[in-house]
Order: C-alpha cells, then sequence, then structure tokens
C-alpha cells in the first residue's frame, strides 16, 4: 500500500459528496496518472487483471490512456502480437486479458458461468447437440492458425445446418468461449475476428498458479485500491465470502481513509509511492474500470449527477471527465484527417481549466495520431 496525505475535497464537489482522497488513491492505482503509466499494453492489462473492452473502440482508450505515451496502434499492435486478447472472464462480459493468463482466468468462471445461461440455452431453442455441431464446425474452419470474422463464422454454421438467427449465434460464441475452445482475435476492419484459443496461445506460452483465484485478487487489489470486498465480489463475479477470503490470502490490509471498509495491498516496500495524491484532469473512457471496476461508485461519482453518465439508465457508460479524482463531467470527440475536436460537458456550473482540459484533450489526440485538438466546453 503507497503512502498518501490526505487533501482536500476538489473544487466543484458539494459538502457531504464524495470525497476526492479515495478517486486520487484510485487514480494513482489505475495508473492513470501520467507519471506511473507503462510502455507496453501488455504490461497495463497485466497490471490491471482485466479491462472491460464490451466497446471496442473505447476500450483501446482505455488501455492506452495508462500508457506513459499514449498510442491506439500499439495497443492494436500488441492484438495482434498475441501479447492480449479479448473473452469473456467474468460475468458473461467482454474484457481484456493478458493472452497468457487467457485460459486460467475463464476457467475460473466456466462451470458457474454454462450452468447459469443453461436455462437461457433452452429458450433459444439450443441442444447440445447443437452446440457440439457449431464446435465441430468451427474448428474445422479455424484449424491451423486461420481467424474467421463474425459474419463469416455465422455463415459457416449456417451452411452446418446451424441455425444461428436472433441470439443463437452470439450465445453459440459465447459458449464456445467458455469452454476455452475461442477467443476473440484481431480485428478484420471493422469485424470482431474469432480464433482457437490452443493455437493463438499455444501450452507452453500460458501462465499457471496453484491459486489462481487469489492471484486475481491480488491484481484487483494492487489495481483498484482503495476497495471493498463487495466491489471485488461484483467484479469478479463471485460470492461476497469468496471474495473476503480471496483478499485475506492476497494479503489485504486496511487503506488509510475514513472507511473502514476499504482495503489496499500490504505493501512490497514500506515507505514508498508518492507522499502526496495525484491531482488533475483526465479523460477517461466509456466503460472504464474507474467506473466499471467497482460495485459502488459513490466515492468517484456523484450520486445527483450519476445518470448523466448513464443517460436513461441504459447500461451505456458516456466518457468521463476526472477532476482530482472525481467524475466532474461527460466529454466526445470528432476525428478527422489531422486534428480531433473535443466538447466537455460539465454537471455543474464551473468546468476544469481550459488548460488542463486542453493537456487531457492533447494525450487523446497523440493516442488516435493527431497533431491539433481543440476543446469546447458546452454549457
Amino acid at each position: 500500500m503507497d503512502s498518501w496525505c490526505v487533501g482536500a475535497a476538489p473544487r466543484g464537489v458539494a459538502s457531504g459528496g464524495p470525497a476526492g482522497d479515495v478517486g486520487r488513491r484510485r487514480w494513482h492505482s489505475q495508473r492513470l496518472a501520467e507519471s506511473t503509466g507503462f510502455d507496453d499494453p501488455a504490461d497495463v492489462v497485466r497490471w490491471m487483471g482485466a479491462v472491460q473492452a464490451q466497446d471496442y473502440g473505447q476500450s483501446l482508450w482505455a488501455l492506452a490512456a495508462r500508457l506513459r505515451e499514449p498510442s491506439i496502434a500499439a495497443v492494436e499492435a500488441a492484438v495482434e502480437a498475441g501479447t492480449i486478447l479479448r473473452t469473456w472472464p467474468m460475468r458473461g462480459t467482454i474484457h481484456w486479458v493478458p493472452a497468457a493468463d487467457a485460459h486460467w482466468m475463464v476457467a475460473l468462471s466456466q462451470d458457474r458461468m454454462l450452468s447459469a445461461h443453461r436455462a437461457r440455452q433452452r429458450q433459444l431453442g439450443i441442444t447440445d447437440d447443437t452446440v457440439d455441431r457449431a464446435r465441430d464446425l468451427l474448428v474445422g474452419a479455424l484449424r491451423g492458425g486461420r481467424r474467421l470474422a463474425r459474419p463469416d463464422v455465422m455463415a459457416t454454421w449456417t451452411d452446418g445446418g446451424v441455425v444461428v438467427d436472433g441470439q443463437r449465434g452470439y450465445h453459440l460464441l459465447w459458449v464456445l468461449a467458455h469452454e476455452r475452445l475461442i477467443a476473440i482475435g484481431p480485428m478484420a476492419g471493422r469485424q470482431q475476428t474469432f480464433v482457437l484459443l490452443d493455437e493463438f496461445v499455444p501450452a507452453g506460452d500460458r501462465a499457471a498458479y496453484d491459486d489462481p483465484g487469489s492471484e486475481l485478487a491480488r491484481r484487483y487489489l494492487r489495481s483498484h485500491a482503495p476497495c471493498t470486498p463487495k466491489d471485488f465480489a461484483w467484479w469478479a463475479g463471485i460470492t461476497l465470502a469468496e471474495a473476503r477470503r480471496r483478499f485475506e490470502v492476497a494479503g489485504a490490509v486496511p487503506a488509510t481513509t475514513n472507511r473502514r471498509d476499504l482495503w489496499a495491498p500490504l505493501p512490497l516496500t514500506p515507505g514508498t509511492g508518492p507522499t502526496t495524491l495525484p491531482t488533475g484532469v483526465g479523460l477517461i473512457a466509456g466503460f472504464d474500470e474507474f467506473l466499471l471496476g467497482y460495485q459502488q461508485r459513490g466515492d468517484v461519482l456523484p450520486t445527483e449527477v450519476a445518470s448523466r453518465i448513464v443517460p436513461g439508465n441504459n447500461g451505456i457508460f458516456l466518457p468521463g471527465v476526472v477532476e482530482d479524482g472525481i467524475v466532474v463531467g461527460t466529454w466526445r470527440r470528432v476525428v478527422t484527417r489531422d486534428r480531433v475536436d473535443v466538447t466537455v460537458v460539465p454537471f455543474g456550473p464551473t468546468a476544469p481549466s481550459q488548460d488542463a482540459l486542453t493537456r487531457a484533450a492533447g494525450r487523446y489526440a497523440k493516442a488516435v495520431g493527431r497533431a491539433v485538438v481543440a476543446v469546447t466546453v458546452e454549457r
């Protein structure tokens, strides 16, 4: 656990609202502070444990934002090189994971997820024979290091007599990924591709742990602290009792905050780490782990404006503007051939300074390879 001093709540946070202390600590733990970024996207994913990736475009920025030199091209190169990939390791949701860890991460929840979705499988009219047929067809189409775009997978199944209309095709992909047969490969233009996991990550390249559940807890603690066992239970899709046990094995200790339920990892080297909490402005992706990595988000997102991050409560998280550890607005961008235009929508009557917003937007522009960035505040 790093040693921080507690600072004042950031400008614009109402009395009784979230305290910036927790948010700034998480900003540091999640390596969103510029000074703590990584050089390699694979190191980002390994540090985080897993990173939300249900929105591919947003997830590229979620990884690039944690690089010392932000670059979406570097993230895509890591995918092509096979060091990171997307699959369904937890909660039935797509995440980035280190390729070497994909097998054991999916295995942690494999039986639980497949069992929980048996009723849905029956509703869709998918029998065990259907799954067997789909598996055989897809293995035959992918064997030899081939990749198939999603429409081609569906065509392969249709030609082989497997019905894929409605949600059947997606469910079959989901089942086979949970069997650790397939994973999502590099993109082909705008299309997902699928690969055989055993070919994309050969046995000699796979990591193994004696206690993989506790390894996942260690990674979550170091990258999401300060956090609660409830946060980890929700994130990992496990029971609260198991989450508490995993925290104990992982060496969780009380975080030095005014909340007794928050925990952090045991320090590897006492006295190391920053002496002050990180401050500043950053632009986070939609579905970023800074928000989605926790069951309870009130420490960084004021309750009264939470609906503005998820308009209509439809499960779609907009990109957020974070100032001193608190989400203070949303942002959107238009990328053209040589520039990026960023529009910031603050939650309150004031916004972060223009200089701070321009610096934050400049990191995004650098990530997408654009030389010019302009920021407009929409009131």
